[in-house]
This record gives C-alpha cells, structure tokens and sequence, in this order.
C-alpha cells in the first residue's frame, strides 16, 4: 500500500476580498450568458472573409479548444466602436 501525501488546502476566494479588481460577480439566475461567434459571425459582422477573422481579430479570440478559437460580441463591437473613434 502506498501513502499518499496530505491534499493541500484549498484557498476559497469571496468576492468581497478581491481587491484591485472591476469585475462584479452575479448569481446564476441574474447572470446572461453571452453566445461566443465563430469566425464566419465576426467576419460578416466585420465585412471582410472568414479567414482574414484569424489575423485582424485573432488577438481577441478565445481558445475553446486546440485549433478552435471564438470570439465575444462584445469585444468585437468595442473594436469596431475605437476604430470609429479614431476616424
């Protein structure tokens, strides 16, 4: 029989302690869970083709899986709202 060590203790993070952070946290039920786009979404949002997604956005994608990237509509029209701004 072999021994196993003692499991670490675990640190349990309270949303209160957090400091230097903006982010509120919601229950479940108040929380509105954002669909991810795909590459053909963002690029037809973006006007420009799927594949060209990957290299203008691809900085903003999130990594869902090897070779699967998804992107947050927010992200996406808070980029297209700073190039307006900057026009």
């Amino acid at each position: 029989m072999t021994e196993h060590p003692a499991p670490a203790t675990l640190i349990r993070l309270h949303p209160g302690t957090l400091t230097g952070t903006s982010r509120t946290v919601a229950s479940a039920d108040d929380a509105e869970i954002e669909p991810l786009m795909t590459a053909a979404e963002v690029g037809r949002l973006l006007h420009i083709p799927r594949k060209r997604a990957y290299e203008i956005v691809g900085h903003l994608a999130v990594q869902i899986a090897p070779r699967t990237l998804r992107w947050r509509r927010g992200d996406i029209l808070g980029l297209i709202d700073a190039r307006r701004r900057t026009r």
